[in-house]
């Protein structure tokens, strides 16, 4: 998304080739299947699941890895920064894997990162996300990445629809919390919720929770989204599920995490 000149936090990317390695050293790929014979959701399925993490977190993090994470760290500048789990199915139309693996925030120091990259990868074990991916015949579907961004401290955060992923109407859907996006993923927040005529631009629905805050976004703001929004999708060919947040700053939008609509 940097390439495309986008909002993006900079950041560096673990690849999942890398990850691989970490992942074949545990032999958790290898007694998958034991977790299929389990029933998926019978007896036995969570302790399965937890024994795979535990073989992953106990394996072997290669110090190249760890030397070249070190690398890209000094090279971002050091700080806080989140770290990301990213599946590559989720950039598949036919299925989002988002949700499923661990995102880390606020994190700082390499050892602290190293630590949050294997957390991520042993995330790909955990019962829910094993049973969501054979659910859809990709139970198998263990390729990982991790992206390591800058950390954005937010006035405001959220998720945007570039279409409606409910109604399929021709509608921006954005929902925003004051703060952190993650009260809005855990449910812990009530967020603001806005439609846009997607023709007209126009503010066509609306639900503003009763708050001591007032409402998150300002015209301007949403203006903004929208813009972002129908950017992203027109650079990427298909409508597009957004996380973004405002830096608390200096008021900047920050694009953290884009994937396709899989629900139209």
């Amino acid at each position: 998304m940097r390439e495309w000149n986008l909002p993006v936090p900079p950041g560096f990317v673990v690849s999942a080739p890398s990850l691989a390695e970490v992942l074949s050293a545990s032999g958790a790929i290898d007694q998958i299947e034991r977790f299929v014979r389990a029933g998926l959701n019978g007896a036995g399925a969570g302790a399965l699941a937890e024994d795979l993490q535990g073989q992953v977190l106990a394996s072997r993090f290669p110090a190249m890895l760890t030397e070249a994470i070190a690398s890209a760290y000094d090279a971002l500048g050091g700080g806080t920064v989140a770290v990301r789990s990213s599946a590559i199915g989720e950039d598949s139309t036919e299925a989002s894997f988002a949700g499923q693996q661990d995102t880390f925030l606020d994190v700082v120091g390499l050892a602290d990162i190293v630590q949050r990259v294997h957390n991520c990868l042993a995330s790909l074990f955990t019962e829910r996300a094993l049973v969501y991916r054979a659910r859809r015949g990709a139970w198998n579907d263990l390729s990982l990445a991790v992206v390591v961004q800058r950390m954005v401290d937010p006035s405001a955060a959220g998720v945007m629809f570039t279409r409606d992923p409910v109604q399929g109407a021709d509608r921006v859907v954005i929902e925003a919390v004051h703060g952190n996006g993650e009260a809005l993923v855990s449910g812990e927040a009530v967020p603001d919720h806005y439609e846009l005529d997607r023709g007209s631009r126009a503010l066509v629905s609306s639900f503003l929770p009763k708050r001591p805050t007032g409402r998150v976004l300002a015209d301007d703001q949403l203006s903004e989204l929208f813009d972002l929004g129908l950017r992203v999708e027109s650079l990427s060919g298909a409508p597009r599920d957004i996380e973004w947040a405002i830096d608390r700053l200096d008021g900047a939008l920050a694009l953290l995490q884009s994937r396709p609509i899989t629900t139209l």
